[in-house]
């Protein structure tokens, strides 16, 4: 039983002791896409000084075409107020997508889930954090 104890106290120590590792990255929350969606993931410079954005993509839990993305930001130098895209011409129906953003500080990014037909508007949005 005090080993039992120990092995709690010890372990509830270690949780509320050990820091949040801080990844340098965006991340949005997964948005539902509807029939005939697209994707767009904007990533603009917020900051003074240019930045290089590492890799950008647009994912979904059903899988994307390689030849559906159009990626205009992976490697990118931005400079301040500067953006570039990453689009997805056609995400799984009746599914979900996410957008992720590897690189340094100052970036913002938004996902934005679209239809295409009739007309190009879009469904749902959200900044990434």
């Amino acid at each position: 039983m005090r080993t039992c104890l120990a092995v709690v106290v010890a372990s509830a120590s270690l949780l509320g002791l050990a820091g949040h590792a801080h990844a340098t990255g965006l991340l949005a929350s997964p948005l539902p896409t509807g029939v005939g969606s697209a994707g767009a993931c904007y990533v603009r410079n917020g900051g003074t000084g240019k930045v290089t954005v590492g890799t950008v993509t647009l994912f979904s839990n059903n899988g994307i075409a390689i030849g559906d993305i159009h990626d205009f930001c992976s490697g990118q130098k931005l400079s301040p107020g500067q953006s570039c895209v990453y689009l997805v011409d056609h995400l799984p129906d009746d599914s979900y997508a996410e957008c992720r953003v590897t690189s340094g500080a100052n970036l913002r990014a938004t996902l934005d889930v679209r239809e295409t037909s009739p007309t190009l508007r879009t469904l749902v949005s959200e900044d990434l954090r």
